[in-house]
């Protein structure tokens, strides 16, 4: 299986990954060539801030609303997700692990299809992979962009 590898998904590194819920170096994150979401975009996926909880852990803020959104807009794909729970622990165990000062950014794959056009989901069989990656929001970032809980108004 032809597989390409994911660098760091900004010009940071990353000190927590997992796919599927199995923490993997960052830079050693792979998706098939086959995987419909690198094929045709065909893919979720949701920036989460990490910001303390009440007892000071490192948590992902407004998760359940976050989830909310993932699942509708898996729906409107017809693209089928872990179960919530897991998702909302791998966010949590990427929160944990990466620390305050950062985000969580979760991608869920369609998973490997048929090769060519039309009519992919149909004979579909391949379970979607779910990519979690902590990155570092820097001084600059900070200055650049701020990340804040919305709804946008096709979701």
């Amino acid at each position: 299986m032809a597989f390409r590898t994911l660098r760091s998904l900004s010009r940071h590194s990353s000190t927590f990954a997992s796919l599927n819920g199995v923490p993997t170096p960052a830079a050693s994150l792979k998706c098939s060539i086959w995987d419909v979401t690198f094929q045709r975009g065909d893919g979720v996926f949701e920036a989460v801030r990490v910001v303390q909880d009440r007892d000071g852990v490192p948590a992902p803020r407004a998760v359940s609303l976050h989830l909310d959104r993932l699942e509708r807009s898996a729906a409107a794909l017809e693209l089928k997700l872990p179960p919530r729970a897991h998702l909302e622990s791998w966010l949590r165990d990427a929160a944990r692990n990466g620390g305050q000062g950062g985000y969580v950014r979760l991608m869920v794959t369609r998973g490997g299809g048929s090769q060519g056009y039309g009519d992919h989901l149909a004979d579909l069989d391949a379970p979607a992979n779910a990519f979690c990656v902590w990155q570092p929001i820097t001084a600059d970032d900070a200055k650049t962009f701020a990340l804040e809980p919305i709804c946008a108004p096709w979701h």
